[in-house]
Order: C-alpha cells, then sequence, then structure tokens
C-alpha cells in the first residue's frame, strides 16, 4: 500500500484530499498532517464572527470542481434559506469543507485516511519517495508529498515586530485570536486597507472597541463591494489585446467605460476577465510583472477581490459614522510616548509628514507569498536543502505544469507536489475557491494514476450526495489520531 502525505488541512489540502479519495482506487493511505486541531478551516475559515461572510455567493463556492451545486445543497440539507446568490458565513463553511472530507472518506473505505496533528518541520528524499520529520520528533515515510500550506502571516513592517511588545503591535492578525486594548477608546492603527483590515476594523467594533480606528496604506484604497442583486454578465469576454500592464489596465477601463455607456456595470466586465488572466499573466516576462505587481495590483486588487454586500454595508456606515479614517501614505517612524505610540507616516500627496497616537497597530498589509521571506522551519529548511524555487516576481514558489514542485535548478520534484495560493508565481488567479478547487481536482486526477489502481471515478458520485444531518451549520467531528514514529 502506498503513502501520500497532504502537508496542511486549510481549503487546498482539504479539497486535495476529498478529491483525491473520490478518484483513487484502493489500496491507498492518505496522511492529513495539520498543525492545529481545527482542520478544514485554515485562516479564512476559523473565524466565528457572524460579520465574516464569504466574498463570493453559495453558488460559487462548491469544493468539488465537477459539482457546483454541493455547498448549496449543503446548505439546504441544513435548512438554511439561502440562494445560490446568497453570501453566508466564513464559519460555515468551515462546516461545509469538514462534510466534504466526512462524505469523501465514506465514499472510499478502500483508502484509510488518517489525521495528524503535528508540525512538519523537515522533508527530505528518501528512496523513491520521502521521509518527513514532526515537531514532535516523529517521522513519517510516504512515496508522495503534497504541499498545502496556504497563506503565510504578513511581512513585517519596518522592524516593529522585533522593536515593539506583542501587546501594542500584533504582526500577525489571526494569531493570537484578536483582542481589545485595555481602554476600548484609545485609537488603533491598521496598517493596509484591503480586505485583512475591513475584517479586522469590523472585528474591533463587534467586539466593543469606541476610539479611532485608522487604516494606513500607501495609495488608501478600499475594497469594493459586490452588489445587491446579480448582475448579468457579458455575452462575450472582453479582450484586451497585448501590451504592458499599464497599456492592459488602460485597454480594460476603456472597455468599462463603454460597456457602462450601454448601461451595464462595470462588474461584469472585470469578472468576463476571470478566464483569461493565468494566460494574461503568463505571457508578461519578469520585468512586466514586477510592474504589475507594483503599479498595477493594488487598483486590480479592490476590482476584482469584492466585498459581500451585507459587509461592504456594514463598512460603509464605520466610514460614514467618523469612527474611521483612511490615510494614503507610507510609514516612516513608530516611537513609543509612555504607554501610546507616535506613528509618523508621509502623505502620498505631498512629503509632509503628519502623525498618529495610537495605542496598539495591527498589521493587515495581507498575506506574504514571498517564500524567501517567511520564517517557518519547513519552508526554510526546504529552500536550505533546494528542493523549493522562489518565483522571480517574489510571488509564490514554481511548480510544472503537473504541479510538480520545482527544485532550485528548476527541475521537477518526482515525489513533490504544491496546491494553494502560492500558484500565484505561475497562475496569478490562483487564490479563490474556483480555481483551487481545479488545481486540486487536476492533482487528485494525477495522485490516482500515480498512487492507486483504476479509479473509483473521476467525476461526480451520487454516494457522495450532501444528506440532511443534525441542525443547522453543527460542524462532523474531527478524527484526530494519535500517531507514532515510524
Amino acid at each position: 500500500m502506498k503513502t501520500l502525505v497532504i502537508v496542511g488541512a486549510g481549503f487546498s489540502g482539504v479539497a486535495a484530499a476529498a478529491q483525491i479519495l473520490r478518484s483513487a482506487g484502493t489500496k491507498l493511505r492518505i496522511i492529513l498532517v495539520n498543525r492545529t486541531r481545527v482542520m478544514a478551516r485554515g485562516l479564512a475559515y476559523g473565524t466565528n464572527s457572524p460579520l465574516h461572510l464569504l466574498n463570493a455567493n453559495v453558488g460559487k463556492m462548491s469544493a468539488l470542481d465537477d459539482d457546483p451545486e454541493d455547498f448549496l445543497r449543503f446548505c439546504k440539507s441544513r435548512h438554511l434559506n439561502v440562494e445560490s446568490t446568497s453570501y453566508v458565513s466564513r464559519s460555515l463553511y468551515g462546516n461545509y469543507l469538514n462534510d466534504v472530507l466526512d462524505r469523501a472518506e465514506r465514499l472510499n473505505p478502500g483508502v484509510q485516511l488518517s489525521r495528524i496533528v503535528a508540525e512538519v518541520i523537515q522533508v527530505q528524499p528518501c528512496g523513491d519517495g520521502a521521509r518527513l520529520t514532526l515537531s514532535d520528533g516523529c517521522t513519517l515515510e510516504a512515496d508522495h508529498v503534497v504541499l498545502a500550506f496556504g497563506n503565510f502571516p504578513p511581512a513585517d513592517c519596518c522592524n516593529l515586530n522585533k522593536t515593539l511588545h506583542p501587546q501594542t503591535y500584533a504582526h500577525d492578525p489571526w494569531s493570537p485570536p484578536l483582542c481589545l486594548a485595555s481602554d476600548p477608546d484609545t485609537a488603533v492603527l491598521l496598517i493596509g486597507s484591503g480586505l485583512t483590515a475591513v475584517d479586522l476594523a469590523l472585528q474591533l467594533v463587534q467586539k466593543g472597541h469606541r476610539g479611532p480606528i485608522h487604516l494606513l496604506s500607501r495609495r488608501g484604497l478600499l475594497p469594493l463591494g459586490h452588489p445587491p442583486e446579480a448582475i448579468a454578465p457579458l455575452c462575450a469576454p472582453v479582450h484586451l489585446g497585448r501590451g504592458s500592464p499599464r497599456q492592459l489596465m488602460a485597454t480594460l477601463r476603456k472597455r468599462v467605460k463603454e460597456h457602462q455607456r450601454r448601461g451595464g456595470d462595470w462588474r461584469a466586465v472585470v469578472d468576463s476577465l476571470r478566464p483569461w488572466v493565468q494566460k494574461l499573466w503568463g505571457a508578461m516576462d519578469t520585468p512586466q510583472q514586477r510592474q504589475f505587481l507594483r503599479h498595477v495590483q493594488p487598483w486590480w486588487d479592490v476590482h476584482r477581490h469584492r466585498l459581500a454586500p451585507a459587509t461592504f454595508e456594514h463598512f460603509q456606515h464605520l466610514l460614514e459614522s467618523g469612527q474611521l479614517a483612511v490615510h494614503a501614505g507610507r510609514l516612516s517612524n513608530v516611537a513609543l510616548l509612555g504607554k501610546s505610540l507616535i506613528v509618523d507616516f508621509k502623505r502620498r500627496s505631498g512629503q509632509a509628514t503628519e502623525s498618529l497616537k495610537v495605542s496598539r497597530i495591527i498589521n493587515c498589509t495581507g498575506p506574504n507569498l514571498d517564500i524567501r521571506r517567511v520564517d517557518t522551519p519547513l519552508v526554510n529548511h526546504l529552500l536550505e536543502q533546494g528542493l523549493l524555487s522562489a518565483a522571480p516576481s517574489g510571488f509564490g514558489i514554481l511548480v510544472d505544469e503537473q504541479l510538480r514542485v520545482l527544485d532550485q535548478q528548476h527541475q521537477p520534484i518526482p515525489w513533490l507536489s504544491y496546491v494553494g495560493p502560492m500558484l500565484k508565481a505561475q497562475y496569478w488567479e490562483a487564490t479563490a475557491v474556483p480555481e483551487l478547487r481545479r488545481f486540486s481536482f487536476k492533482l487528485a486526477t494525477r495522485m490516482a494514476t500515480l498512487l492507486t489502481d483504476l479509479p473509483v471515478s473521476s467525476g461526480q458520485d451520487s454516494r457522495l450526495r450532501v444528506t440532511p444531518q443534525g441542525e443547522p451549520g453543527v460542524a462532523t467531528d474531527l478524527k484526530s489520531t494519535p500517531h507514532a514514529a515510524g
């Protein structure tokens, strides 16, 4: 019996495991290794805040590439009054991912699925496969390893992580869980003004924070929202032609204006590009990709990655209340003054320096996708061993068309694959569920052929259908299993 180890049990790891269970034959052992007992959630779906909604509607969030209505059926099986156009909580989606994995496990009893709670700190070649070392000193041997780690904490800002106390500076906005300052009437600074900053601002207010909330980013751009009602898609996709990133954006703005003159919604134009983004990104050379990252990405992100209508409305109310202020500028200095922090920044519109007095700073600059700046034992080890290759753009890791990881000589490693948001290196559009589930399906098809006998099913199986279970939104029990050195 061959062994597959999947490192990470967020969306990518769980979707990959479920797809492999659905498509593999028998005589396979899958070991899902996660740092915490909370599997199938990751950063995105580990929140319990009712204000944290999915940024895509139910109809787009199936974890199964060949069954687009699976999540909708799950919601209805929990007696929730939702439609495909509804936006639901991220916590509910975490429950759904647990259910997807449990159903896939029941579907294929010939495959052994084990869940291990530990941190993988080393992965080394061993024969035709690999040996993994865990944080408790135990080892696992595998015929194939899938790295499915998701988003890493933000890169540090101005070395604040080394100079400020954790009570005054939160380097990772999600760990430990957000708590209020000792005085909820004091000011708080969120560095960044994207989706993470919106999440944190709303959560602060929900927890009882009454003081000012400042958002500081270089351009002061805020995420836009999905419309309350579904918009009609374009009959044909927009073609941008060729050119530099700035030229492509100029063409896109032109197409948007043309569509709006005909009474259309700009979102339809942006959404029509989604199937083509990977090709557009792949056609850029490294200097063009860097130009996109520096000059275009912030504008693209606020239009492409939008807020759920209710979340957008809550955030607008917070802006209108005056409690939240947005600043466009660059952080230049942070100094301690008693129990407060004096934050200096230079306005984008000029060279004048302005100051804010706050009690706490939270880093909301978004996930760090540059593996050269990620400080975790596993990534550091893989880089030292030459088993990971950072993208020249600084975003993500390099893989081949089969999702095999490329070493630092740009050669595919036969026993090592990757699925997750680090695929941005080659595909750019690789952080949302529709793309990640497609990559998971592609990986599962290869794993079924590589590691097992003939597939049980390469498509949708009625035995995996959702059936009503328990109360609405209740997660199934985790099956964490102890492990021993092997």
